[in-house]
């Protein structure tokens, strides 16, 4: 069920102990923000643009999130 799945990811996000938020969504969500993969992390500018698109794991993707939001924050 999707209250499942939610539960599932919940859960996943807090062993993980993550700090941000989730988008919860169905394929028309995804086609919107270009999802092809998962795990697709996004980050959205403060006009609420699109501003960078990670699809898969990568191990320096704390760095890279950083410097992206350094660059946001200018």
């Amino acid at each position: 069920s999707e209250n499942e799945k939610k539960s599932a990811v919940a859960a996943f996000i807090q062993k993980g102990g993550y700090h941000f938020p989730i988008l919860y969504g169905d394929n028309e969500i995804a086609n919107a923000y270009g999802v092809r993969g998962i795990p697709t992390l996004v980050v959205i500018d403060k006009e609420g643009k699109l501003a960078y698109r990670h699809v898969g794991y990568d191990p320096t993707l704390p760095e890279e999130l950083a410097w992206q939001t350094k660059e946001l924050l200018k």
